[in-house]
């Protein structure tokens, strides 16, 4: 539908790709000058420094949408077991204090995994607190969630070894399973068939009371990472038009509605009032499905981190009317990146970074899960990597990185 013809398409959201490549393909408009003219409602609505997050070079492409767009991480357990062992959560500060945890947990209940992993759990691809700067395979990143300044390797960090080491000590302690490496379970499926004591994951407001309605367990959660601003997190969803569009104002004057209305945000959202959802009360805050409907069976729904304008729609039961604020202040109050809003360009350096992909996917996920020997694999990993061209890599973002952070 991006090439144009009978099945061209005006707008659409950018998703699943990076910004840049859709960018870079010549399939994204360029918006900065419709959004002058037609676009004032967008530019009112949202903050001028996330507007900018949709930059690519010189113009905007893709326009920002309300969810939760910060990033903590945190470990999710089993509350019922976590009371067995008679250890207080809040002394658990890191990932390593979690080590004295598993072990009570092994010895109370053998038949069961302390720690998810597998792509489900995401030990596999996890990003522990570091911005990828725009790249998931981690190829130059910045440290300390965006705070340290400066482009480096990962795969040669201390971070990286403390935790590749930790993941090992786990696995060879039976914590982690033994096939972890042929798993892609979702944890929470695993959890609620009693094999499962916990689990890493992003945290976002309410997430443990979500994972309580899915397990079916009471759900401790424990931060372990602030939450913080980056920009493929922003750019990983976002709306914008196509270069096929034969009606370019029209499309913008579209999205301006689509940003500023609450009535059709709703609509997009969550439907027909009386047909796909119903208000609980008179205060119009939250609604639920009509008598005899439910998720399997209602005519319309929507995943509404898709849409714009979502914090403008009532909330669904069971959350609390306040959802939306919520998740507006974990955004607000997270730590930005210094690289917020930096997106290198790669077209000089596409061998190197094809060449670096391939030696990721060799070693990255065994040695993340703890499934191989860390002492003979990594110097390995970081000497293929090295051969693959990765300095040249970390050099073009650094410099690229600077250039933008002169001109910012």
């Amino acid at each position: 539908m991006l090439t144009g013809g009978n099945d061209s398409v005006d707008i659409l959201p950018w998703y699943g790709t990076p910004l840049a490549i859709y960018v870079n393909n010549g399939q994204a408009l360029g918006l900065g000058d419709l959004l002058d003219e037609y676009g004032q409602g967008i530019k009112e609505e949202i903050p001028q420094d996330m507007l900018e997050i949709g930059r690519v070079n010189d113009d905007i492409y893709g326009i920002y949408t309300d969810r939760e767009v910060a990033n903590s991480y945190e470990i999710w357990m089993r509350k019922d077991i976590l009371e067995e062992t008679g250890i207080d959560p809040s002394g658990i500060k890191t990932l390593e204090d979690c080590t004295e945890l598993f072990a009570k947990v092994k010895e109370l209940h053998p038949e069961m995994d302390c720690l998810s992993g597998g792509s489900g759990g995401t030990l596999q691809t996890n990003t522990w607190g570091w911005d990828q700067i725009s790249d998931a395979n981690n190829l130059g990143v910045m440290l300390d969630n965006g705070q340290g300044g400066e482009i480096v390797n990962l795969y040669e960090s201390d971070e990286y070894e403390e935790y590749v080491r930790l993941m090992r000590k786990w696995y060879e302690a039976g914590y982690i399973s033994q096939d972890v490496l042929s798993k892609n379970d979702d944890p929470s499926v695993v959890m609620r068939a009693g094999k499962l004591f916990s689990a890493l994951s992003h945290l976002k407001p309410l997430f443990g009371e979500q994972q309580e309605r899915i397990t079916g367990c009471e759900i401790e959660v424990i931060e372990l990472k602030p939450a913080s601003l980056q920009t493929q997190t922003i750019q990983g969803m976002m709306w914008g038009i196509s270069t096929s569009t034969e009606h370019p104002e029209e499309a913008m004057i579209l999205l301006n509605e689509m940003y500023t209305n609450p009535e059709l945000a709703n609509i997009l959202i969550n439907g027909i009032e009386g047909k796909s959802y119903v208000y609980v009360d008179d205060t119009d805050k939250k609604i639920n499905y009509p008598e005899g409907l439910d998720a399997s069976n209602v005519p319309y729904t929507a995943q509404s981190w898709i849409w714009p304008g979502t914090f403008e729609t009532p909330v669904w039961e069971p959350y609390p009317e306040d959802y939306w604020e919520r998740i507006d202040e974990f955004n607000n109050t997270a730590l930005r990146s210094k690289a917020l809003g930096f997106v290198p360009d790669t077209s000089e350096i596409t061998n190197e970074i094809t060449a670096c992909t391939n030696v990721v996917a060799k070693y990255n996920a065994s040695l993340m899960t703890g499934a191989v020997d860390i002492d003979e694999s990594l110097p390995k990993f970081q000497e293929e990597l090295r051969a693959a061209g990765i300095d040249k890599v970390i050099e073009t973002k650094q410099s690229q990185y600077e250039e933008w952070l002169s001109g910012k």
